[in-house]
């Protein structure tokens, strides 16, 4: 009975972890970005094979910190790679309005789809505030790189999880623009990633109150 009192237990889509304003943090001793070509392709295309059902990606351990705060005790590269990807999306909608389609309303599907998924904008410097920080090895990288979709000036030159981080993008880059290859729809986009990804792939969500009571899970 103490352990259940310890842990909270819910079912949650990618839609509901991150389109609540909350922010989430990868302790700083979690491993650097490992994933690599073998999991973007397992995860891509298990999002292809999608119709109606869900697909569940396993779970997500969350301890809480301050209001609106948690850190990602597990589940830290699934919640990368899947910022990563939507950041992919993204990027194909917001250079679709910069060659002119529909360029009005495929920047509010930028700006909708980046607010409810990846970042909020600060006031004041105008940079876009991500809601997952990673460890302090890759959280620079990513978020001067990924998060303000900013090619790094010699990408060839990269190494370790930065060259991970990068090639995760470059990799889902590559697959949305086979995918839609015949399609310069920003609608198009927008729905895969709010329907097909954001709704559709669910976690076990656990909610931990310290990280002794984060041992029971494991």
């Amino acid at each position: 009975m103490a352990d259940r009192a310890l842990l909270e237990t819910s079912t949650r889509t990618w839609s509901d972890l991150f389109g609540n304003g909350k922010r989430y943090r990868v302790p700083r001793y979690q491993r650097d970005y490992a994933w690599g070509v073998d999991e973007w392709a397992d995860l891509w295309h298990d999002i292809l094979a999608l119709k109606k059902d869900a697909h569940y990606m396993g779970t997500v351990v969350l301890k809480a910190e301050d209001a609106g705060r948690w850190t990602i005790i597990d589940g830290q590269q699934r919640m990368a790679t899947l910022s990563i990807l939507a950041l992919a999306v993204i990027s194909q909608i917001q250079s679709l309005a910069a060659e002119g389609v529909m360029p009005a309303e495929n920047t509010e599907r930028v700006r909708i789809l980046r607010d409810h998924l990846i970042s909020s904008k600060d006031a004041a410097s105008l940079k876009e505030q991500s809601r997952l920080t990673l460890n302090d090895s890759d959280d620079g990288f990513f978020q001067t790189r990924l998060v303000q979709l900013t090619a790094p000036p010699r990408p060839n030159r990269l190494k370790g999880s930065e060259k991970k981080l990068w090639d995760a993008f470059e990799y889902f880059q590559a697959r949305i623009r086979e995918k839609f290859q015949a399609s310069r729809d920003g609608a198009e986009l927008a729905s895969f990633l709010q329907d097909r990804v954001a709704q559709a792939l669910l976690f076990i969500e656990i909610k931990v109150q310290d990280d002794l009571s984060a041992y029971t899970v494991f």
